[in-house]
């Protein structure tokens, strides 16, 4: 599905003039809401721990949920696709030993 739609933002005519308008979200993680959303529903949110950036682990609070989250989060996607559907850190069973991984700062290994 990703290289899809990545095939087709690449075939698709651009405007050289309107940058902003060329850019393309091709996925939200499950953390959709709407733009008038009051954030209320995020302590409900079910996290997939394995897949979202450090700092929405530290405190599941609105504001952290960003664009550079996102990339974050398709950073770990394309490991996957590259590991060939290996799950982010398959060593760890533990969810929680996941967390604590991740807000030490330890990263993914390179796949081969």
């Amino acid at each position: 599905m990703v290289i899809w739609a990545v095939e087709t933002f690449s075939s698709s005519k651009k405007d050289p003039n309107e940058p902003k308008k060329n850019k393309v979200k091709i996925t939200d993680f499950g953390l959709a809401r709407r733009l008038d959303s009051t954030g209320d529903d995020y302590n409900t949110t079910i996290i997939p721990i394995r897949f979202c950036a450090p700092e929405i682990l530290q405190n599941n609070i609105q504001s952290n949920y960003s664009e550079q989250s996102d990339v974050y989060s398709m950073g770990v996607l394309m490991w996957e696709a590259l590991s060939h559907g290996m799950m982010p850190y398959a060593s760890i069973a533990n969810e929680n030993n996941v967390i604590e991984e991740k807000l030490n700062n330890r990263r993914l290994t390179k796949p081969t």
